[in-house]
């Protein structure tokens, strides 16, 4: 592997642990927490706009892998965004702006990961038929929790945007499936996806990208899990932050 993915992947990590401390400290100033500021743009907006690298540049690299699992990975990546941008941004109905310089940092790095996570697929990901047996294993055990993690995603993430249907400024108890052990399956289910993405792609940067997000979410779902707890009083004393019975 060229050191430059090595150095980059690294970087990543260690912006994902400032973030986190950050984050424990105070919650970053996006969705909820975000401040009232005249240099905000509409959040649906925000969403498309810095979601567009991560379509746009695996896109590219599809036409550029040397491999078919280089190819396979990079389609499962715009995949995922496409998704995320067509299913959950478009359909947003939600009260908090998003300050430009927010939006500005998100975007770039949208940009980055997707760089190198794709590159690097395109580049360095072997011809399935080149693969071992025992290579089997992480890439079929790591294409099933993406898709679990996937579908907690996306089951999350409908029924948060049918609640804000109702009230794009009012919150309410969530009650469906998993929102009744956790308070934020959509969370959990983002960190099992990266997580069997890198498990299956066996790729530095993919394994850096999940672990920057484990660094950014977990924090992230213990201050969401407090402000349910603090607004609600009868909010459900049993229910965990982000894994189940556990914390």
């Amino acid at each position: 592997m060229n050191a430059a993915f090595f150095e980059q992947s690294w970087w990543m990590v260690f912006l994902g642990g400032i973030l986190g401390i950050v984050s424990i400290m105070m919650p970053l100033p996006y969705g909820r927490y975000a401040p009232n500021v005249w240099w905000s743009i509409s959040p649906n907006v925000a969403w498309v706009l810095q979601g567009l690298p991560s379509v746009l540049v695996p896109l590219y690299y599809c036409f550029e892998s040397d491999t078919d699992l280089g190819l396979i990975f990079n389609v499962i990546f715009v995949y995922h965004y496409l998704k995320r941008i067509f299913s959950y941004a478009a359909q947003l109905n939600s009260g908090h702006y998003v300050p430009i310089p927010v939006f500005l940092i998100s975007t770039y790095f949208s940009y980055y990961n997707s760089m190198l996570q794709a590159s690097y697929n395109a580049m360095f990901q072997p011809n399935m038929e080149m693969l071992p047996f025992s290579r089997w294993f992480t890439l079929v055990g790591g294409v099933c929790l993406v898709v679990v993690g996937h579908l907690i995603t996306m089951n999350a993430e409908c029924y948060l945007l049918d609640l804000r249907k109702r009230d794009n400024t009012a919150y309410y108890i969530p009650r469906s499936a998993l929102f009744e052990t956790i308070s934020c399956p959509n969370y959990l289910g983002e960190i099992i996806e990266w997580t069997g993405y890198a498990i299956a792609t066996q790729s530095v940067p993919a394994a850096a990208f999940a672990i920057f997000t484990i660094f950014l979410l977990v924090p992230r779902a213990y201050t969401h899990h407090d402000f349910y707890v603090t607004k609600f009083r009868s909010y459900p004393k049993d229910r965990k932050a982000l894994i189940p019975y556990i914390f």
